[in-house]
């Protein structure tokens, strides 16, 4: 488990603490998206067919979806790049 956590913290660390603000651009960027594409959809349809906030609807599986995606592909890519350091013996 000790090595599973230090492998995340790493991944976590190369992909976003390189940069001033990493941390928070992983934040930012699903959310300037979702109120982008959120005003723009607003602007085109006045009244949605959805419910009563296209924005909670939009964001809600907006979101989902994206957190899907870059877990998965994240953990892929981790799993391929660790597969040597999953084998050692637990000490």
């Amino acid at each position: 488990m000790r090595t599973v956590a230090a492998l995340i913290l790493r991944e976590m660390s190369t992909r976003y603490g390189r940069t001033p603000g990493g941390y928070i651009w992983a934040l930012v960027e699903p959310l300037g998206a979702i109120v982008v594409l959120s005003f723009g959809f607003s602007l085109l349809l006045r009244s949605p067919s959805l419910g009563h906030s296209f924005l909670l609807f939009y964001a809600s599986g907006y979101l989902v979806l994206t957190l899907y995606r870059g877990v998965a592909s994240t953990v892929a890519r981790a799993l391929l790049f660790s597969k040597p350091l999953l084998v050692y013996p637990s000490v």
